[in-house]
């Protein structure tokens, strides 16, 4: 039926188009019978003009004004894609403002709500621990305040009144910073108080006011500990005063040596002094240490006078030099003087000079001139800064009795270092260090190797060659290091 409309829909079409002259020519003689019974004149020109643009418009189409009906057809038309597209819409809006709420908004007023409970019970655990520490406190300052005057009742000696006047202060002053804190902690939080009623809008102020008070609490719990170490630390300078007394017992007698009974006094007078100022045990601690050691001193000061006078006496039976003899009475005169003066150190330094005296007046040993392969026996070199003098010196070995090296102490003169050796190099005149380089050219071997001889008494060897044998000083031109260049 469609197909058949639209067939006679073009044929009527076509109708009409075949018609066009017949109806141009009726529809222009119809204007100009209207227009002459108007009494209008028009020519006939315009007429045939408006008759073309009229039917030149036939075939165009002119949309009719939209109307409620048409404006919602296409609505309804594909009203499917829409309430599907609406529908996908909708869901996942709905599923955005869910993940909105539950992601967000239920979690920032869960938050807050803790806040908002912690906030609170920040508020009150800070009030708990104030009416707790001010208990607390106000037993501690008053069992500190009657263990103070108990001690200062009971004392043996007047230092510890004294000390415990001292304390007392401190006590009175920690009592006064203790409150003091305790208020500022209670001050912080009067704005909050109860803390029920506090609201979500200041906690933050709530926060930084719990923060002020628990600050101010822990600076009263200090001044509280303090106040708890004072009769504790009273009774340790009391004890370490005990242990001062007794250590100054042990040098309080009238044979005591001048430099050590200063010494003493100013230790004790020191440790006193910091008992009575309620000061550091441990400065109490270190003056009875010193007390002791001093008083261990003496103890070995009275030794060391017999010591001395005996090691003095060992080495003048040895000696046969007056030289030896000399330094003997010198070495014990100052020894007995530092015993006599309270200067352990020098009294013993003395005491070992004595018996390192009789250790060399013993010793018994020959010098021989060094002969043996890559050693030198005799060497020359220029003075440090004198190119123009030569030194010459013979090497030498001292050997006991039984052929065992001895070692000797000997004082270098070229940079004065002091060493203990068996070998050394003497300084000679050159016609000695001649005669001894043509004894050993003559066969290798130095038949006159005996340099000088240590006898038993004596402080140094007699020598038998070079200038010493002529009695020039035993302990000079001596060197202890020098380098082979064979």
């Amino acid at each position: 039926m469609a197909a058949v409309d639209r067939l006679k829909s073009r044929e009527e079409v076509l109708a009409i188009e075949a018609d066009l002259p017949a109806r141009v020519a009726d529809v222009t003689a119809r204007l100009k019978d209207v227009y002459l019974r108007q009494g209008v004149t028009v020519s006939d020109e315009t007429i045939a003009q408006g008759v073309e643009q009229f039917f030149s418009q036939r075939l165009l189409f002119h949309e009719p004004a939209p109307t409620f009906a048409s404006r919602f057809a296409p609505l309804w038309i594909h009203r499917a894609r829409i309430l599907v597209f609406g529908g996908v819409l909708t869901a996942i809006a709905l599923m955005a403002a869910a993940a909105i709420y539950l992601g967000v908004i239920v979690p920032s007023r869960e938050a807050r709500a803790r806040e908002l409970a912690a906030a609170r019970e920040q508020i009150e655990s800070a009030e708990g621990k104030i009416r707790a520490t001010e208990q607390a406190g106000g037993a501690v300052f008053d069992r500190t305040q009657r263990e103070l005057v108990k001690a200062a009742q009971t004392a043996a000696d007047r230092e510890i009144p004294k000390t415990a006047a001292v304390a007392g202060t401190q006590l009175t002053a920690g009592r006064s910073a203790f409150d003091e804190a305790l208020k500022r902690a209670a001050s912080a939080l009067t704005a909050f108080e109860p803390a029920t009623a506090l609201k979500d809008e200041k906690i933050p102020a709530a926060r930084a006011a719990a923060r002020q008070a628990w600050d101010a609490i822990a600076t009263a719990e200090q001044d509280l500990d303090q106040a708890a170490d004072l009769s504790a630390h009273l009774g340790k300078l009391q004890a370490e005063r005990m242990s001062l007394e007794t250590a100054w017992k042990r040098l309080d007698h009238p044979d005591l040596p001048a430099g050590l009974k200063s010494a003493a006094e100013k230790s004790y007078a020191g440790g006193l002094a910091v008992v009575t100022a309620f000061g550091p045990v441990a400065e109490v601690q270190r003056a009875t240490t010193r007390l002791h050691a001093l008083a261990d001193t003496e103890a070995e000061l009275r030794s060391l006078p017999a010591e001395i006078k005996t090691a003095a006496a060992e080495a003048r039976a040895i000696s046969r030099d007056a030289r030896a003899d000399e330094q003997i009475g010198a070495t014990e005169r100052a020894g007995l003087a530092a015993a006599e003066a309270g200067d352990g150190p020098i009294a013993e330094k003395n005491l070992a000079a004595l018996r390192e005296l009789s250790a060399q007046l013993a010793e018994v040993y020959t010098l021989r001139i060094v002969n043996r392969p890559r050693e030198y026996t005799r060497f020359w070199r220029y003075p440090k800064g004198n190119a123009s003098v030569k030194n010459y010196y013979v090497v030498v070995e001292a050997l006991a009795p039984d052929g065992h090296p001895v070692s000797v102490r000997i004082r270098s003169e070229e940079n004065g270092s002091v060493a203990s050796v068996s070998k050394w190099a003497e300084r000679v005149d050159q016609a000695t260090y001649d005669a001894v380089g043509r004894d050993k050219q003559d066969d290798g071997i130095v038949q006159k190797s005996v340099f000088g001889q240590k006898e038993k008494g004596r402080l140094a060897p007699s020598y038998e060659l070079g200038s010493k044998a002529q009695g020039g000083d035993v302990e000079a031109g001596r060197i202890s290091r020098w380098e082979y260049r064979g």
